[in-house]
């Protein structure tokens, strides 16, 4: 039934004249949105630029990674699984978990892939930081744990482009050829490259938002306008992929044995109604950074009230209000959203959302029951890899007067072939023998430094050359939840000589970072959109949306 008690108001998304990168429909047949460049890019050069106020230099930035360890309930976001998650070698997430996924916004999952070509390389790893919310006592923060700590996962371009070039990236073969398709889309196969006119016409502006840190306490970092925006403009486009609540929940078991019931960090970036089994996580630039305001009807606004809402989309949102949760979940959408300016918005302003009612109760009974953690030996592995990559590290027999934090072992950057774990593999005239050794040099080779290039190690030696420089022997080790054919066997001691210093790394033992903490805050946010054909939940006394389109 369609009732006038909700109207969709199709608002202004004119892209603006200094915009560099669009959303826009995918020149690849059936492909959903894509990503497209308004500008001439040369090689090397970030996607996304933000100018620096101090000195006007214009510094890269990126997005979010927020890693999803031993997901449970994965037919629940089968469609967000299958589609869009990266592994998390490739974000250095590895160690939160045994089995870890990353959910990647902006362009990694906006951006269509070709294992042939691509014309954009993110960088190594995301910058990893608590943006002040910290475990000590004296400063501890009630946001510990309630936002991720990886960001500014920045995108490079790998060959020049010109206006209007969709942006490829690199998805590899074996991503296609686990899904049935083909890994690379021939040229002919493709629409032809649309006008720059055109994808202003049709398209999102990507970098109307910036990061940078909030000015709400403990909300860890904010989104900022880059530019000016009038009241009722669109500031972002927030497409949304469907995921049941239930895929969020986890089980997990602690050092000590405990088994600890717990969410999911991406639940706190997702929107949700409380008479819904469903929720709707943006995977946009940027949006995932916006912190909550009040909303407010007072012709007197505060610094951090609400200056954007959420609105249906009225090309990309309607046709879906009647499908069961099953079928979106199921089916390729694009089902979107868009953040609207409430009123003027300067650039270098702070963007707030509403985020409901539930939620703001839910976080003002976190704030008030929250105690101070008693954890002062606590280092997270990036503090320590800021404050000691010039100092030579210890060996394990010097670990054992010296330990590191207990959250803490080393890890190497070794680029370990599936040829040399073969040839490590007991044979019948080995098997049941003691340990045997097998020793390899550290030999520098491209991409050595990928984050899936990182394996557990023990420091069994130091020494250093007549440059002062530190080399060591390492024994590699496996990680936790390692896949069969990449597990080095018991029966073999892989040591590898001559690693450099820079090829050492802190890391964090699994479930011991800030979104493991069992007093993390967890909450989706809260929208009022959802029509009634979601509420699956409803008690009876209604609740849901009749929509109609103006």
């Amino acid at each position: 039934m369609i009732s006038p008690s909700s109207t969709l108001h199709p608002s202004s998304h004119a892209v603006p004249d200094d915009c560099t990168l669009v959303m826009a429909p995918s020149t690849i047949p059936n492909a959903g949105w894509g990503v497209f460049t308004l500008t001439e890019r040369r090689k090397n050069e970030p996607l996304l630029r933000r100018r620096q106020w101090t000195d006007d230099h214009l510094l890269a930035y990126g997005d979010l990674v927020i890693q999803l360890p031993d997901l449970q309930h994965p037919l629940g976001a089968k469609k967000l699984l299958w589609e869009y998650l990266w592994d998390a070698r490739e974000t250095g997430g590895q160690y939160e978990g045994l089995q870890v996924v990353s959910f990647v916004p902006g362009v990694a999952m906006l951006a269509n892939g070709d294992a042939t070509y691509f014309n954009v390389l993110p960088s190594l790893q995301p910058n990893m930081d608590n943006a002040g919310a910290t475990r000590r006592r004296s400063n501890s923060s009630p946001g510990i744990g309630a936002f991720t700590q990886y960001h500014n996962f920045t995108w490079y371009v790998s060959k020049d482009m010109v206006a209007g070039d969709e942006v490829f990236i690199n998805y590899g073969h074996g991503w296609f050829q686990e899904r049935g398709f083909e890994s690379s889309v021939p040229p002919h196969k493709r629409m032809d490259r649309p006008t720059v006119s055109k994808l202003r016409d049709e398209g999102y502006c990507l970098d109307n938002l910036r990061p940078g840190l909030s000015s709400i306490p403990h909300a860890g970092r904010g989104a900022f306008a880059k530019r000016n925006f009038s009241n009722g403009t669109v500031v972002a486009p927030v497409p949304v992929l469907p995921i049941s609540k239930v895929s969020m929940q986890m089980l997990k078991q602690h050092h000590d044995g405990r088994w600890v019931e717990t969410q999911q960090l991406l639940t706190n970036y997702c929107y949700g109604h409380s008479q819904s089994t469903l929720l709707l996580c943006p995977y946009s630039d940027m949006v995932h950074l916006i912190n909550h305001g009040h909303r407010t009807n007072d012709s007197t606004t505060t610094q951090k009230s609400a200056n954007v809402r959420l609105q249906w989309s009225t090309t990309h949102g309607p046709q879906y209000f009647n499908r069961s949760m099953e079928e979106l979940q199921e089916t390729s959408t694009r089902l979107m959203l868009e953040l609207v300016a409430l009123r003027d918005i300067q650039e270098g302003d702070e963007i707030f959302l509403d985020y409901g009612p539930e939620w703001s109760h839910s976080w003002h009974q976190h704030v008030e029951g929250w105690l101070p953690l008693q954890d002062e030996d606590y280092v997270p592995s990036y503090v320590l890899n800021q404050q000691l990559s010039s100092r030579p590290l210890l060996t394990m027999v010097e670990q054992k007067t010296r330990p590191y934090p207990d959250n803490i072992f080393t890890s190497c950057y070794y680029n370990l072939t599936l040829e040399e774990i073969e040839a490590a593999l007991p044979t019948q005239y080995n098997a049941g023998q003691p340990q045997a050794q097998r020793v390899a040099e550290w030999k520098h080779s491209d991409g050595i430094f990928e984050p899936q290039n990182l394996r557990p190690c023990l420091l069994l030696d130091r020494n250093k050359d007549e440059d002062s420089n530190h080399f060591y022997t390492v024994r590699l080790m496996n990680r936790p939840g390692t896949k069969e054919k990449e597990r080095l066997p018991k029966t073999i001691a892989f040591v590898v000589t001559q690693v450099p210093r820079r090829a050492v790394r802190f890391s964090d033992k699994i479930y011991t970072t800030d979104q493991h903490l069992e007093t993390a805050f967890r909450q989706p946010i809260g929208i009022d959109l959802f029509p009634k054909q979601w509420l699956d939940l409803q008690d009876g006394k209604g609740g849901g949306r009749d929509i109609e389109l103006s």
